[in-house]
């Protein structure tokens, strides 16, 4: 099983996003902490990977805009510009 572990600078938040492959298709196992909770979504199915790997590609280039990941079950990860430094945002919802 695959997974990226992203966490925040204080290591208090996270997001673990594990790939599960199941036959002819692949699901994910999404889950988020915050100051010790936790909750996580065990059936997640992403959409438009494709674009997102190309706006995530352009984002890195221009540090501007952003690149949404949008999932089932009201799930989505969202990379975005925060300033003129080329910072950037990481927002989601599990």
């Amino acid at each position: 099983m695959d997974s990226i572990l992203i966490q925040s600078e204080d290591k208090e938040s996270s997001i673990e996003i594990k790939r599960q492959e199941l036959g002819d298709f692949v699901q994910y196992v999404v889950k988020a902490w915050v100051r010790g909770e936790s909750v996580t979504n065990k059936s997640v199915f992403f959409s438009g990977t494709t674009e997102f790997v190309s706006a995530l590609k352009r984002f890195e280039q221009s540090r501007s805009g952003s690149a949404v990941l949008d999932g089932t079950e009201d799930c989505w990860l969202a990379v975005e510009a925060d300033g003129r430094m080329g910072h950037a945002w990481l927002t989601f919802q599990v």
